[in-house]
C-alpha cells in the first residue's frame, strides 16, 4: 500500500510516516523556541513594571537592580531598557557624587539610545533622552535637535512645541522660543504655562 509520486510511481507508507515525523518534529522544535521567546518577554515585562513600582517609590537601589533584570531577561525587548534608563536619569539628578551622577547621566544616555534603537517611534523616550542631554551633560544643541524631530514626527502634540519652547528660551533664543509656544498654544489653548511663557517672552521682545 503507498501513495502515488509524482510520476505515478507508488510512495510507500514508511516514506510517508517518516516525513511526518520529520514535521511533527520541526512543529515542536518551533513551539518551544516560541515558548522560551515568549517566557523571557514576560519575566522582562514583569521586572520592568515592577522597577518602574520601586522609581516611583523613591526605592533607586531596588529599582535599578529589577530594571537589569529586565534587560538580562530578555535584551532585545525595549521596555527593560527604558525602565533602566528612566532610573538612571533620576540617580544622575539626585546624586550627590559628581563623579557618580555623571557615571549614572551617561549610562542612562547610552539606555535611552538603545531604547530608541529598538524602537524609534518612541518619541517620548526621545523627549526623555533631551532632557538627560540638557539637564544633565549640558548637550543643549543635542537636545534640542532631539526636540525638533519629535515636533516633526508629531505635530500635533502641544507638549512637543512647549518642550521645544522650553529648551530654546533657556538657551536665550527668545523669538524661536515664542514661536514654539504659539504653536503650542494653537494646539492647547488652556495650557496656562504656555500662556504665561508667551506672556513672559511678548514682554521680553517687546511685543506687547
Amino acid at each position: 500500500a503507498g501513495a502515488l509520486y509524482g510520476s505515478g510511481e507508488l510512495k510507500p507508507i514508511r516514506v510517508r510516516m517518516a516525513v511526518a515525523r520529520t514535521l511533527s518534529l520541526t512543529a515542536i522544535v518551533v513551539l518551544a523556541g516560541l515558548s522560551v521567546i515568549t517566557a523571557k518577554a514576560t519575566t522582562s515585562y514583569i521586572r520592568a513594571v515592577q522597577a518602574e513600582a520601586a522609581r516611583k517609590d523613591l526605592e533607586w537601589d531596588d529599582a535599578l537592580r529589577l530594571a537589569n533584570q529586565a534587560v538580562r531577561a530578555d535584551a532585545g525587548y525595549w521596555r527593560g531598557h527604558l525602565e533602566r534608563a528612566h532610573v538612571l536619569k533620576s540617580r544622575g539628578v539626585w546624586d550627590l557624587d559628581a563623579d557618580a551622577a555623571d557615571a549614572y547621566a551617561r549610562d542612562a544616555v547610552t539606555s535611552y539610545e538603545r531604547v530608541l534603537a529598538m524602537n524609534p517611534h518612541d518619541d517620548y523616550a526621545r523627549l526623555e533622552l533631551s532632557r538627560a542631554y540638557a539637564a544633565l551633560l549640558g548637550e543643549a544643541e543635542r537636545a534640542l535637535a532631539l526636540l525638533r524631530e519629535n515636533v516633526n514626527n508629531a505635530p500635533a502634540n502641544a507638549q512637543f512645541h512647549a518642550e521645544l519652547g522650553l529648551r530654546l528660551r533657556r538657551m536665550g533664543r527668545h523669538r524661536e522660543a515664542l514661536d514654539a509656544f504659539v504653536a503650542a498654544r494653537k494646539i492647547n489653548p488652556d495650557d496656562r504655562m504656555t500662556r504665561l511663557n508667551i506672556r513672559s517672552l511678548q514682554k521680553k521682545l517687546n511685543l506687547n
